[in-house]
């Protein structure tokens, strides 16, 4: 059976390959602000981002950054400059980490590497964006559920929350062709959970068991196909005793947050959450 992923990308290391690039080009307008070390966690391979101009940034906790890219596409380094940006406005290192990718690794490749890299993040910020805000959650639940300690702060960009759902904003922003679709988010999520049953476990969380969870920022734009998904999270997180905060961004679709070199409204929007964090 053809799957979903090879149909959208039948040469997905090229398709890899070019958001790579993309990634670099970003680097390189910020420039160098960050120190680079390696960092491993389960089999994910991560960087270690230590701010340049902070002095003190070395003794401090690290911030706990999981990147997105619908678990197929994406790496710490592909994220460079959108992790340096928030060590930076932190003032101390940012722990990017680094994950297996389907569809070659599928459930729980990602979801196990990233509970690894979480297991030392006990009472420290931990932000993910799109397929790394539900890792994130997941990983979080998973150490909930070992009684592990757990993070201090969850701040949850655009998350995957529901897979490929039939309701207003999958159908109102999902048919853009530059855009996460809903045709690619139907694939991504196929690749990286193929059966029901993962599926349930790893996109499905509106039904998740969401009690004692530490609190929860989640953001999103008004124009992303994602919005309900953040919606119901929210509402989900809110009955369920935690403490949740949302913030809805006027005018902007799904990844707007590597949009802040560009967007003053966006670099503010940053500053308001990890400035300090």
């Amino acid at each position: 059976m053809t799957r979903l992923i090879d149909t959208l990308y039948p040469n997905l290391s090229a398709a890899r390959a070019a958001r790579e690039a993309d990634g670099a080009t970003l680097a390189r307008r910020i420039g160098p602000v960050c120190t680079e070390t390696p960092l491993t966690a389960g089999q994910g391979t991560g960087l270690r981002l230590l701010p340049k101009d902070a002095p003190d940034a070395g003794t401090r906790d690290p911030l706990v950054f999981v990147h997105g890219g619908g678990w197929v596409f994406g790496s710490p380094r592909q994220a460079v400059a959108l992790a340096s940006q928030i060590a930076v406005l932190a003032a101390r290192p940012v722990h990017s980490v680094g994950y297996r990718r389907a569809p070659e690794q599928a459930y729980p490749a990602a979801h196990d590497d990233v509970v690894a890299g979480l297991r030392d993040a006990a009472g420290r910020c931990v932000t993910g964006f799109s397929a790394g805000a539900n890792l994130a959650l997941t990983a979080t639940l998973e150490l909930r559920d070992a009684s592990a300690d757990l993070p201090g702060r969850l701040i949850l960009f655009y998350p995957v929350a529901d897979s490929i759902g039939q309701d207003w904003s999958h159908i109102t922003f999902g048919q853009q062709p530059d855009a996460l679709s809903q045709a690619r988010m139907a694939a991504y999520a196929e690749a990286y959970a193929p059966s029901p049953d993962q599926a349930r476990k790893a996109v499905h969380l509106i039904g998740a068991d969401l009690h004692d969870l530490p609190p929860v920022d989640l953001i999103c734009g008004d124009r992303d196909m994602l919005l309900c998904d953040t919606l119901s999270l929210y509402r989900a997180l809110i009955l369920a005793g935690n403490a949740a905060s949302l913030t809805i961004v006027p005018g902007q679709g799904h990844g707007f947050a590597n949009d802040w070199l560009d967007d003053a409204a966006i670099a503010d929007l940053l500053t308001r959450f990890f400035k300090e964090n």
